[in-house]
């Protein structure tokens, strides 16, 4: 394994530690959350984190239309962005 990614390792296995010990002492972790996005982005590519409390509400839409999660984010997301979207929002208020 090359330096660069066996630190990167560290880091992220260090963020987790630290993650538990803020969680444990009822300390907001969202600080450490944003240093793992910016350590992810470092690889050129933005993954956003999905809001904790959507998930549930997708994985029952997803069972309902009986797809995995991320096609049904997929499809929501394509959706969205050709305007499709916005299009339902304006007939519903």
């Amino acid at each position: 394994m090359n330096p660069r990614l066996r630190r990167r390792k560290r880091w992220f296995r260090a963020l987790e530690i630290a993650k538990y010990l803020f969680e444990d002492e009822g300390y907001h972790t969202l600080y450490l959350q944003d240093i793992q996005e910016v350590l992810k982005g470092e690889n050129g590519m933005y993954s956003p984190k999905i809001s904790e409390e959507l998930i549930p509400k997708l994985f029952r839409k997803a069972k309902t239309e009986n797809v995995p999660m991320t096609v049904l984010m997929n499809k929501i997301i394509g959706e969205a962005s050709d305007g499709k979207g916005e299009e339902k929002r304006g007939k519903g208020g």
